[in-house]
């Protein structure tokens, strides 16, 4: 957890009522984002994040709810990574014991205030993607590769040329890159796509 992202107070017994009731344990949920003035909930709905999913981007996020042995049992976080972390750690969970379940309760609340800096998109973002290719690419399908690229480059908040888009841009990608290009060169408009994500 980032040390100014919040739980709401209900989460934990959440994830614990569910996991009880399903015997799952592999578990997330929904985000709220907050901008320092607004809060606005994610898009996701409850379902099941597969290991195909999963190859596309992170889309757990940086937080889940899991007994202890299962992330002993894929050798802990990998340290050596300067940012991907999570992401590399979810991706080994999932393939070892299966799907994670993201509850429809957005019972995470994600610090979004554009002054606030992230490991993903400060100096070691670019490295973190580049382990993540190195560890796992005989893992990652064409298009996966692809999208991972154009997220990496999301992430650090650089431009996508016209070539990285002809490159790389796929049907998964396209809406993403058209939100990206548009907040990126439309002033004032990153405000109201935060506002309606």
């Amino acid at each position: 957890m980032d040390d100014d992202d919040e739980f709401t107070p209900e989460r934990i017994k959440a994830f614990i009522d569910f996991a009880h009731a399903k015997q799952i344990n592999f578990l997330t949920s929904a985000l709220m984002f907050h901008n320092g003035r607004f809060y606005k909930r994610d898009n996701s709905v409850a379902e099941e994040i597969t290991f195909e999913d999963m190859g596309y981007k992170n889309v757990i996020g940086n937080q889940v709810f899991a007994p202890r042995n299962m992330f002993l049992d894929v050798g802990g976080f990998d340290e050596t990574f300067p940012a991907w972390q999570d992401y590399d750690m979810w991706f080994r969970m999932i393939k070892k014991f299966g799907p994670c379940y993201r509850l429809n309760d957005a019972t995470y609340i994600m610090n979004v205030n554009e002054q606030r800096k992230r490991i993903t998109t400060g100096g070691n973002a670019h490295q973190g993607y580049q382990k993540f290719i190195f560890k796992h690419k005989k893992e990652l399908s064409t298009n996966q590769l692809k999208s991972l690229y154009l997220r990496d480059i999301i992430n650090r908040n650089d431009t996508i040329s016209i070539s990285d888009i002809l490159k790389c841009g796929t049907v998964n990608t396209a809406l993403e890159i058209s939100k990206y290009w548009l907040r990126k060169n439309i002033s004032g408009l990153d405000k109201i796509i935060a506002l309606a994500r």
